[in-house]
């Protein structure tokens, strides 16, 4: 009896001793993380405990699907600031604040404990890129009855081996879910924005991006090859002095490679490196800016139609060859505050550099060059160390590297792919 009694009393110690009171907790990772990286994942923590308290209130809930209905930035997420904002502007004024919407029913916010506001409060000034976003389809999200599941992106969250994410479900208990599972129910996720950066006034600021579209026909066959502009030469161009290179689609076979469904729809950055138009011994690298399609869904399987100018063709100022390159971009949450804008120069990096055609076939304008002492066509091709330019600096350490590729006006290709993900991107003379 005495024995049995004892190996109860040892089991109630040892499962207290193994009870966990946040994720933080159960993050083996965090002791390979640094100090700012540990209390990130502290304060992260504390705000998924908070908003999930907040989750049992309908009030919280309604507004919550409101607000990313709105998709400020093209994706379904609002920063946690904008909640600060309202919760502050309707403790102040709440009649005028609730009449000057058609639905004030989603600002009961009377309902929302000051003590929790108060505590998404300091997180949104020590980080103020962190938001509350909903995946995968809040449209769905019915908040009269469903509570979702809570969980955040810690500071070593990517793609390519965070397998978990921790968080909390309805009871509070803490959960961790499969972060390469798409759920079949709206989850809410805290995490950094990675569409803007908080300017020197305080503001947010998106990155520079583009409008994009559906194709209607998303099925529809692309790459079809390039005619050459005169085949009677014996070197084929395909891609027309004085027309503008144009990225008009983008495709991902498997997204979840470089962008997990935590993150949302992925932000698709390009830049260029194209030779300098006065020195040619110099190549310079153009950051084009990102493309963000509204779902996963979207760019997952099918093709995402872009209009992207990238290079106007001037074979004897610009050369004949340019590279692409591209990155899928993941925000460093402890990093989010500070000079965003950087100059980069003398930045040495081998890079292919275009040449030029000292003396073009019949039939195509001439540079104002001295002409050579023999006829020729050759496309000179040189290295270059040089990079000038200036660039919004982003953390990219954890982003996921797409890759690079060259496109020659030699080449009757539209259509290019890199493995990351299965990524292809269409490309052609417009």
């Amino acid at each position: 009896m005495k024995r049995n009694l004892l190996m109860l009393i040892l089991c109630v110690a040892i499962f207290a001793a193994c009870k966990k009171n946040s994720t933080s907790d159960i993050n083996s990772s965090n002791k390979n993380l640094t100090l700012e990286e540990k209390i990130f994942n502290s304060k992260m923590d504390e705000g998924a405990k908070a908003v999930n308290k907040l989750m049992q209130t309908e009030s919280f809930r309604k507004y919550c699907k409101s607000e990313v209905l709105k998709a400020f930035d093209g994706d379904y997420n609002f920063l946690l600031s904008k909640l600060v904002k309202d919760f502050k502007q309707y403790k102040n004024q709440p009649i005028l604040y609730s009449s000057s919407i058609a639905t004030n029913s989603y600002y009961e916010m009377d309902e929302w404990p000051s003590e929790l506001m108060n505590n998404i409060e300091t997180i949104s000034n020590e980080y103020p890129l962190t938001q509350i976003a909903v995946q995968l389809d809040p449209a769905s999200w019915d908040p009269n009855t469903y509570i979702p599941d809570v969980v955040y992106l810690d500071a070593a969250y990517d793609e390519a081996d965070t397998d978990f994410i921790n968080g909390y479900n309805a009871n509070g208990d803490i959960i961790s879910l499969n972060a390469r599972v798409e759920p079949s129910v709206p989850v809410i996720i805290l995490s950094t924005n990675e569409r803007g950066y908080i300017d020197d006034l305080g503001g947010f600021t998106l990155f520079n991006h583009f409008e994009s579209t559906l194709i209607d026909n998303p099925n529809q066959i692309l790459g079809h090859p390039l005619q050459p502009i005169n085949p009677n030469i014996p070197i084929e161009y395909y891609r027309p002095n004085f027309k503008y290179e144009n990225i008009s689609a983008l495709k991902y076979d498997n997204l979840s490679q470089v962008e997990g469904w935590p993150a949302g729809a992925p932000e698709t950055y390009i830049y260029v490196f194209e030779q300098d138009l006065v020195d040619s011994t110099k190549t310079n690298k153009k950051d084009l800016g990102y493309v963000e399609p509204p779902k996963r869904k979207d760019i997952n399987g099918k093709w995402f139609a872009t209009n992207i100018d990238t290079h106007l063709w001037r074979w004897y100022k610009s050369g004949t060859t340019i590279k692409y390159g591209f990155y899928e971009y993941d925000a460093k949450g402890t990093s989010q505050i500070g000079n965003n804008l950087v100059a980069i120069a003398n930045f040495a990096i081998p890079v292919l550099d275009s040449g030029k055609v000292n003396n073009p076939p019949i039939g195509f304008p001439k540079p104002n060059l001295p002409p050579p002492s023999q006829p020729q066509y050759v496309t000179i091709l040189k290295y270059t160390l040089n990079v000038v330019g200036q660039f919004l600096a982003k953390n990219i350490e954890k982003s996921e590297t797409i890759g690079e590729i060259e496109v020659s006006v030699n080449n009757d290709r539209t259509e290019f792919s890199l493995n990351p993900g299965g990524f292809k991107f269409e490309s052609q003379p417009k």
